[in-house]
């Protein structure tokens, strides 16, 4: 169980069996050792499991010697912003993100510094030690604080926004509920918002708006109320999809091709992130408007870092998650993402389904997930790379294999934060994309993947 919930940069399984009080307890005290006598702030989702975690958490916290101040039930994003406004010893998030109801996990920070990789592995190895069982106090008096108004008060500095935009919010029943509740008073336009009451059974569709069909209701929003703009976040609201008046639905590459145009035109030459699955049209287009294009592997623990060691002011997945060094802290906030974009849209009085026209669309496919077990889905992509070298294939393996073939490429990777392998594919023309589809099919399949797409 320890060696499959201990991710790249996170804890993440279902909840009771993978994910439960005995594995929060042992977070809390392996944080709690690190940073006695300090502050370590905690916040949780809206999963029903996060209340249970969150008492098992500050209790271990406690024993150990440090000090647990909760946020509450928050969106990742504003832990994130405590973190950067009171550099506590340490920072954890109780939530499992876009994955599905039964899930929870564990986002940490710890002196200012994203906890993920070889830190996350010193944790498994603490945990595989670790014997002491949780049994729970019936009451632990600890130190609540409430940022919210600070928090939205911070990510409306320096916005300018349309009175005249018409925008649906879809929340999903997510963390961000109570949040985006108050923001919307403060702005000066026509806001709906649904699905803002935080519900850890996500009754109206799972807390992961990159699956299309979680979007329908918004899109039903959008044509009903006649919007200009519609906004999706994932379960904690670190992650945005935005859908333009006509339904279109922005790919995240997409959303950061508009964002890097937009920070190049007073950043003239700065640095932008993508990540391997970007497509060739972003690249190019950084490069146009005068940015430095650098590719990383994908992760938000791992592009955090990279942004820090670089000083990019703007980084963004595929996945949705948007990171503003420009004018912000250099982490992934939906929330800040979408302000941003309303923003763009007013100082250049333009409409999202302008922007979108514009931008060149070549034939690509979206992220294409295949389910493969935790155990195996890593050896897969190692076998496939000796594959592509016994055939003299060059390729980028920065993170899974990035293949190019003239102006097509596919891409094959292990997810880190699901137990599967993920896809995609883009070309210029229609036929080379059946043709480099054939052609990953082949590979796929004498490894015992078969898949139709």
């Amino acid at each position: 169980m320890i060696e499959k919930i201990f991710r790249s940069y996170d804890i993440r399984g279902a909840y009771p069996n993978e994910v439960n009080e005995n594995i929060a307890y042992i977070v809390g005290h392996y944080f709690g050792d690190l940073c006695k006598g300090q502050k370590i702030i905690i916040g949780f989702d809206g999963r029903l499991s996060s209340g249970a975690l969150f008492e098992a958490l500050i209790q271990a916290i406690t024993e150990a010697g440090a000090i647990p101040v909760s946020l509450g039930l928050v969106p990742t994003p504003v832990l994130y912003f405590a973190n950067s406004i009171f550099s506590p010893a340490a920072a954890i998030m109780i939530t499992a993100s876009h994955n599905p109801k039964e899930d929870n996990g564990f986002k940490m920070i710890l002196s200012g510094e994203s906890f993920f990789g070889e830190k996350i592995s010193g944790l498994k190895k603490f945990a595989a030690n670790f014997h002491r069982a949780y049994h729970p106090f019936k009451y632990l008096d600890i130190e609540n604080i409430d940022i919210s108004e600070d928090y939205i008060k911070r990510i409306l500095q320096d916005i300018k926004i349309n009175s005249k935009l018409k925008i649906a919010w879809d929340i999903g029943n997510g963390a961000a509920g109570d949040v985006v509740s108050k923001l919307v008073q403060s702005m000066p336009n026509n806001n709906i918002v649904i699905n803002a009451e935080i519900d850890g059974n996500f009754p109206v569709h799972s807390p992961d708006p990159m699956e299309e069909s979680n979007l329908d209701m918004l899109l039903e929003t959008i044509k009903e109320n006649q919007c200009d703009l519609g906004i999706a976040f994932d379960g904690d609201a670190d992650r945005v999809v935005f859908i333009t008046s006509q339904g279109d639905i922005l790919y995240g590459d997409q959303t950061v091709l508009l964002f890097a145009e937009d920070v190049l035109r007073s950043n003239s030459g700065a640095t932008i992130i993508v990540e391997v699955k970007s497509s060739q049209v972003l690249l190019g287009h950084i490069e146009k408007c005068g940015g430095k294009v650098l590719m990383c592997k994908t992760g938000h623990s791992i592009i955090k870092t990279t942004m820090k060691k670089t000083g990019a002011l703007l980084a963004g997945e595929l996945s949705g998650h948007m990171f503003f060094a420009d004018k912000y802290f250099g982490y992934d906030d939906a929330i800040y993402a979408a302000l941003r974009m309303i923003d763009l849209l007013s100082r250049n009085e333009t409409s999202l389904d302008i922007l979108y026209s514009q931008i060149p669309k070549l034939f690509t496919t979206p992220e294409i997930k295949i389910s493969i077990p935790d155990d195996k889905k890593f050896q897969i992509i190692e076998d496939i790379k000796q594959h592509l070298r016994g055939m003299g294939r060059e390729f980028i393996d920065i993170d899974g294999i990035r293949y190019s073939d003239g102006d097509s490429w596919w891409l094959v990777r292990a997810s880190n934060t699901e137990p599967s392998i993920t896809l995609r594919l883009e070309a210029a023309l229609k036929e080379n994309l059946y043709i480099i589809k054939s052609d990953l099919k082949d590979i796929l399949s004498a490894h015992g993947i078969n898949v139709d797409f």
